[in-house]
């Protein structure tokens, strides 16, 4: 919470405290730059007329640091005209709140914006272990540890095998982003550059031969 207004974060900080909020409180916007270069936050509440650093510049550069998803801000205000709603969410405000605020209110906002923040976090999270599924660091590491001592001999050996590391990359993660059809053609790249990856690894103890109609 940022507020130049001791009286305002009293308030605010007792009543978020009796629903269960950790609440952080600092009154200008320099000491709230500082705090969440090192601390993470949920969510920012944000007062928008402030002494020295005002609640738009604070925006802007809290947004240099962290996403609309990563950090959700809200923005507490005495008067909002149109202009200043606009203003406010171009500089990266995800909400606002007209003061005097109402306290069930602020709290359905905010809870709706940590909803909003986790199922974020869970979307990456299954991303990322889709993407450990689709390539393994094991198969990773081998390739490149091949690649990197073929490129002492043969070079031009040594682009094919990027060529088709490349390949296998592109073609293991775009099949996540399509429908669950996709070409013959698509499929044979992908397991050709697999297989020239792992003749490249393992020499004359690997033959291969394709029967294709």
């Amino acid at each position: 919470m940022v507020d130049d207004n001791h009286v305002n974060i009293k308030a605010l900080a007792d009543a978020l405290a009796v629903n269960g909020y950790t609440v952080i409180a600092v009154d200008n916007g320099f000491d709230a730059v500082d705090y969440i270069k090192t601390n993470k936050v949920d969510c920012m509440l944000i007062d928008l007329m402030m002494n020295r650093m005002s609640g738009y510049e604070l925006c802007k550069r809290v947004r240099k640091q962290y996403d609309m998803l990563e950090l959700p801000i809200i923005i507490l205000t005495a008067i909002m005209k149109h202009s200043d709603l606009v203003l406010t969410l171009k500089v990266g405000a995800n909400d606002y709140l007209q003061k005097p605020i109402l306290m069930d209110e602020l709290f359905i906002r905010i809870e709706s914006l940590l909803a909003i923040r986790q199922s974020s976090i869970d979307a990456i999270e299954v991303e990322m272990n889709y993407l450990y599924s689709q390539v393994t660091p094991h198969f990773v590491y081998n390739t490149l540890n091949t690649i990197i001592g073929l490129s002492y001999t043969d070079m031009d050996n040594t682009r094919e095998a990027l060529y088709c590391l490349a390949t296998y990359f592109r073609a293991k993660l775009n099949v996540h982003y399509r429908n669950s059809f996709f070409s013959v053609e698509e499929e044979m790249e992908l397991v050709k550059a697999y297989l020239y990856i792992e003749k490249m690894r393992f020499g004359d103890r690997l033959t291969i031969k394709y029967d294709i109609d």
